[in-house]
């Protein structure tokens, strides 16, 4: 869970969100192996955590022709159109494909303030919650993306979530639906 309970509102289980099935059991999130140090150094320090720069061999093990993501990105600073996080996907024959998650178009910051959603050009949330004092005017944020698999007849044996180097962003992951 991200720190202080922010998702704490997020339904747990089986639940449409923005017209998409998730099983919403967990959370993956990536960040660099020298992250706490860059923040310790800038005079910006949260609790400690076991970095993860990257998940690999998540299982799929079968042909698909999407891939839904219910995501966000916490200590975004990268400038829109950055990408923060890349996806690949491993075909049975030994083939890949990859998708990138890049800040303002797949992606957005999870945290925000209320009225900032409702600017024109924002990329909207799929699910957002107002968190409580002393947050105030502050939501939480997921956004969903949908992957068009270019080989749909081909099986996928796994999937890898990976954050590219320099990039001191944390992407994370709630759920993953494949063939919504």
């Amino acid at each position: 869970m991200l720190p202080g309970g922010e998702l704490s509102s997020l339904p747990v289980g089986h639940h449409v969100i923005d017209g998409t099935p998730f099983d919403l059991r967990g959370i993956l999130r990536l960040e660099a192996t020298d992250y706490y140090d860059n923040r310790r150094r800038s005079g910006r320090w949260g609790p400690a955590s076991l970095p993860t720069p990257q998940a690999r061999g998540i299982p799929v093990r079968r042909a698909c022709h999407q891939l839904a993501l219910l995501h966000g990105v916490s200590d975004l600073e990268e400038a829109p159109g950055r990408e923060v996080a890349r996806w690949r996907v491993h075909y049975q024959d030994g083939g890949t494909a990859e998708f990138p998650i890049r800040h303002g178009i797949e992606v957005s910051a999870w945290r925000c303030r209320a009225t900032a959603i409702a600017i024109a050009g924002a990329l909207p949330p799929a699910w957002s919650a107002r968190l409580p004092a002393p947050y105030d005017d502050t939501v939480s944020c997921l956004y969903k993306v949908v992957w068009t698999n270019p080989r749909p007849n081909e099986p996928v044996n796994r999937r890898d979530f990976l954050l590219p180097a320099g990039v001191q962003a944390r992407p994370f992951v709630v759920a993953i639906t494949i063939d919504p």
